[in-house]
Order: C-alpha cells, then structure tokens, then sequence
C-alpha cells in the first residue's frame, strides 16, 4: 500500500496499527461507507480495476493510503461486490492483522449494521449478509430458474411493467449460466435495458443498469463490442461509461485483437474519455482517475495505437502513484495474455511491450 504521493509508507508504523486496529476491533464496515467515531472517522473506497483508497481521518489531519484488491476467483471487474479485500504492502502490517484476527476473530453487530469478517488474513475483508430466514422455494423464487425461464422472463414485453421483479431478475442473471445462444439473445435486451434507463430518477433502477451492463458486455465477442458504444456517453443521472469501459477491457482482455487498431472506431471514443481526464484538475477525482485507468487498459487490451499519445498524457502528469497504478495494471494485462492457452498475436503484445517500456523509462 502506498501514500497518496506514491512513495512507501515510511510514518511511524505505531500510530498507523493503532489507528487500524481500532478500525477492525470498532468499525468494521461495508466498502464506500463512513463510519465516524468522535472526531475520528475512516473511509474505504472502492474504485476500478482492483484500486481501493483508505482515508483515516484524525481530528484536521486526513492520512490518505493507496492500494490493490486481492485477487480471488471473483470478478474483479465488477462493481456490485459485496466484499473487499485490501492488499497492505509491508510484512509487519500483515503481521499485525493476522494476530489482530486471532484474537478479534468476529465482532457482533446491531441488526442495521449486519456485516461480519469472512478472511483477513494478509488482506482486509468484509462481507454483508442479511438476517438469515428460512425460504421455501415456490415458482416465484427468480434464483431458481433454469436459463431459459430466466431470459424468456425478462424479455416479456410485460416484465417493465412490475420493475421491482425486472431489476431482481437482472441482478440474478449476472449469476447464471446461459448458453452461446442464450446469451446472443440476451445481451443485446440487457445493453438496450441500460441505455433506456440511465436517466432514470429512481436510485433503484442504478445497481440493475450497472449489472447489465457487467452481464451484457460479459457476454459480446468482440466484433460484436460496438454495442457498448452508446453507454460510453457521460453525462445520464445513472453514470455508466465507467463500468463500460472497464467491461470493454475485459472484453479484450479475454479475446485479444488479431492486430493493431482493428477496432479504431471504438478505440477513439475511449481515447477521448483518457484524453479529457489526464489533467492535474480531474485526476484529483478518485473516480476520474479511476475512469482514465481504465480507458488506459481498455485501449491497451484492445492494441489500440493511440495508447502512445496516452502514455505521453501520463508522462506529463508527471503523477507517482498514478504512473505506476497504471503499470501495474498494463503489467497484469502481459501476464495475463503470456499465460493464455492460445498465443496473443504479435503486434498487439508488441504493442503492449512498448507501451510499458514507456512507462518504466519515464
């Protein structure tokens, strides 16, 4: 984990550990949420692309640390977790948590404040759960729906007209299997159902656009990414050219590009989003930085050229913690591609070599 100007943590550690400990023993909290103790208070905040931001607030004085998520086996493109965990960069912390766990292993909370630890060990991580209740399963529970059923429902041309039940089945189709078939059929309805209701009024309606857009994306070949194109517009009351650009990395990610610049038209539109963010005014956004990650990695994974000029734009900033964010990330996306099963071609991993070699020479 690193300060907010880049460098190593290098403060006195006992002030920190107290600071955390009292955190974990007293404020075990969901991400993105304040919890305020006296004139004390801390913040997690979740952003893109396995980035997460921990302010611990102490009187007038705010101590601001950057980190990465731990991987799990869990989509770490998706917005809509219900856990977090924190990678703390130095032996001596891990340490600490991990003693901190044997002997707080749990803490019980009020029924409003229902959230309980679920592995810490080398990492921070919290998990909300409901109250648990004994459910029978009738016809009506969505969760236990074969595919078919699932997609033949939410393409009704009566399911908006019951939208508590439209946005259930939405959230439960990010979880499901469908078939090849299935899903070209889906995808486009779930990317046609955001763009409709981006500019909803209803808070409701924002974790179901967001989801499907995760679950549409997840489902496009490549060549088929141009749908995306319209939810990349800024702009709506349900922000959604975040989540889609970060679906468009994972995109071509997975299925990188037979060449340089086979994808112009849509690389051009991200290009635009990093151009506009990489300035001193909007990077001190945690999402605009995020957003310019992001859009960074999209363009990157999709072997777009105009990553060069990007690159350049980040050189500029001149910005610590955000140059190497950043090559961490376009690092992972190498490892990633060197350990497919089928060999990236090679003008899109030169391209993605050069582009590092950028930025390790900065």
């Amino acid at each position: 984990m690193v300060s907010e100007s880049g460098a190593a943590i290098t403060p006195d550690y006992t002030e920190f550990l107290q600071e955390l400990s009292r955190w974990y023993i007293e404020t075990i909290v969901p991400s993105t949420v304040t919890h305020k103790w006296g004139r004390d208070w801390c913040s997690i905040e979740n952003l893109a692309q396995d980035q997460v931001i921990i302010r611990i607030g102490r009187g007038s004085r705010i101590d601001t640390y950057r980190g990465l998520h731990v991987r799990t086996d869990e989509d770490s493109q998706s917005d809509y977790t219900y856990g977090t965990s924190i990678q703390l960069r130095s032996e001596k912390v891990d340490g600490f948590i991990a003693d901190l766990v044997e002997r707080y292993p749990y803490r019980e909370f009020e029924p409003e404040e229902s959230f309980s630890v679920v592995e810490l060990r080398g990492s921070v991580a919290v998990e909300e759960r409901g109250d648990v209740q004994s459910v029978d399963i009738t016809a009506d529970d969505v969760s236990q729906w074969a595919s078919d059923q699932l997609v033949s429902a939410l393409m009704d041309t009566k399911a908006e007209s019951d939208m508590p039940r439209l946005r259930e089945m939405i959230l439960i189709a990010e979880d499901t299997g469908f078939s090849v078939e299935e899903s070209e059929r889906l995808a486009p309805w779930l990317l046609s159902f955001a763009q409709r209701y981006r500019d909803s009024s209803d808070p409701e309606d924002e974790a179901a656009v967001w989801s499907a857009i995760r679950t549409g994306a997840s489902m496009l070949r490549p060549q088929a990414a141009n749908l995306l194109f319209p939810l990349l517009e800024p702009g709506h009351s349900i922000e959604t050219s975040l989540v889609t650009v970060k679906m468009l990395g994972r995109i071509f990610e997975a299925q990188p590009p037979a060449r340089v610049d086979e994808y112009q038209g849509l690389a051009n539109e991200v290009y635009q989003m990093a151009d506009f963010l990489l300035n001193r005014y909007a990077i001190t956004s945690s999402q605009n930085a995020a957003m310019g990650q992001l859009a960074i990695y999209a363009l990157a994974a999709m072997a777009s050229s105009e990553i060069h000029g990007i690159v350049k734009s980040v050189q500029r900033l001149d910005i610590a913690w955000f140059t190497q964010q950043t090559l961490r990330e376009l690092r992972e996306l190498g490892n990633i591609w060197a350990n497919r099963s089928v060999a990236v071609a090679k003008q899109p991993r030169k391209l993605l070599d050069e582009t590092i070699q950028m930025l390790v020479h900065h």
